[in-house]
């Protein structure tokens, strides 16, 4: 994986553009994923400002509205999220409670992910490290080697899951073009 910074010149690619060029390709040549590790979550506050921070560095930004929940990986970067209730409760079941407003949850839901390779990369033009637009309308770091993840079955929008917290987070369940 590269460390070097995105482009600044190159313009995040949108999310149009993603689910056009390279949806397709996750469908072709994606495998199914499921996250097998807990996640932490609680009510976000309303314009409450959340950084997410990987194990290489800032991904993104985010603002909270009325119905966020702000989620928490169990990784050991421990990144943080913003995530709108109706998709939280499509991808996880509340276990127990955490305390300080916080709950468990499992992790149900699936994902359609691939990795970014030098393929992936010449066709969307951009070197080992650029910007997409994420679903929530912000930049979003992705650096060759990451995944790029749809949730299943929806296919509906395209988002960066860095290498590092993937590997602790996800299983495949399901060969590519399954």
């Amino acid at each position: 994986m590269s460390d070097a910074a995105p482009d600044p010149d190159c313009p995040p690619l949108p999310q149009a553009r993603l689910l056009a060029s390279v949806l397709p390709i996750i469908r072709s040549r994606g495998r199914r994923y499921r996250k097998f590790l807990q996640v932490r979550a609680r009510p976000a506050r309303p314009g409450e400002e959340v950084v997410t921070v990987t194990a290489d560095g800032e991904e993104t930004r985010n603002r909270a509205g009325e119905d966020h929940l702000l989620v928490q990986n169990l990784t050991a970067a421990g990144e943080r999220y913003l995530m709108r209730r109706q998709s939280f409760a499509a991808r996880y079941r509340r276990v127990e409670d955490a305390g300080a407003g916080w709950a468990l949850y499992d992790a149900f839901g699936e994902i359609l992910a691939l990795e970014i390779d030098p393929g992936l990369q010449a066709l969307l033009g951009v070197g080992a490290s650029f910007h997409i637009v994420a679903p929530w309308g912000r930049p979003q770091v992705a650096r060759a080697g990451d995944m790029l993840a749809a949730p299943w079955p929806a296919l509906d929008e395209i988002y960066r899951i860095a290498r590092r917290e993937f590997e602790e987070t996800y299983r495949a369940t399901a060969a590519p073009g399954e």
